[in-house]
């Protein structure tokens, strides 16, 4: 007979299933039920999604999201916020150069790090990809399936704070542009990255942050959240269950059925 056990990380709450060991990452737990959205970016069409929230000042952030590729790109812009004033962003992007893949995380024209990728994000198989960063210490990590890739301390980024107010997107660069918050951006299509086409779902954005991205609790708790055997309650920022979002350029919605059988294992 199953039980639930619970942990809190990042501010919210995750549940994971076991049977006889504590936390088991067993994948006879229940699939998770939720939508997934594809953003396919080529030279004729672009999609992109907006979160519809209000975003607060940031001086720490933690950055969740499943992606399935489908065909790779030069960048992907798995998640851009940007306020009215186009110098204050958050910029997390699966980039590609020269045949290898970076996790690269940029915030208000900060590059806070630039990570290879060993282990391919190949087409086909769903991926989890969480971002961390902490104001007030610098610390910053990159985990990519539940395995931290790297992790670091910038004291040049001691005290940052990204300016609230703005928008929030996926699948959208729009850091250099300066926004109005009644503009239409179905005008400004060509403005989007080309070249990608991938699925995302159950993102989240949390005003938490990992402090010590080596600690074994720290580990298990991303380790949990990829293991994909359990429903993601959200962020405080941004939840994909909670938080209304709109498309344009036509977005597809669907149903999620293979994200446990078809992840990837590190």
């Amino acid at each position: 007979m199953k039980s639930v056990q619970q942990i809190l990380f990042l501010g919210v709450i995750f549940t994971g299933c076991r049977e006889s060991q504590l936390f088991s990452l067993a994948s006879s737990c229940p699939a998770v039920r939720v939508s997934k959205a594809l953003l396919n970016q080529t030279a004729a069409n672009s999609q992109y999604i907006e979160y519809i929230t209000d975003v607060p000042d940031l001086e720490a952030f933690t950055l969740s999201v499943w992606i399935k590729l489908l065909k790779t790109g030069a960048e992907v812009p798995l998640f851009t916020y940007v306020a009215k004033d186009a110098e204050t962003h958050i910029k997390a992007s699966l980039t590609e150069e020269s045949k290898s893949q970076f996790l690269s995380l940029q915030i208000n024209n900060l590059v806070i790090f630039n990570v290879e990728v060993h282990q391919e994000l190949d087409t086909g198989n769903w991926h989890h990809v969480l971002f961390s960063w902490h104001g007030a210490t610098g610390t910053w990590s990159a985990y990519l399936d539940g395995v931290l890739l790297k992790s670091g301390k910038d004291l040049t980024t001691q005290g940052l704070l990204v300016r609230g107010g703005g928008r929030a997107f996926s699948g959208y660069d729009l850091t250099t542009t300066q926004l109005d918050s009644k503009n239409d951006l179905s005008n400004h299509g060509d403005e989007a990255r080309a070249g990608f086409s991938a699925w995302i779902t159950l993102l989240f954005l949390d005003t938490s942050a990992i402090e010590h991205p080596d600690s074994w609790l720290n580990r298990l708790a991303v380790e949990l959240v990829a293991s994909k055997c359990m429903t993601e309650h959200g962020g405080d920022v941004i939840g994909w269950q909670d938080t209304p979002r709109r498309g344009f350029g036509g977005i597809l919605e669907a149903a999620v059925q293979d994200l446990c059988q078809g992840r990837a294992t590190p």
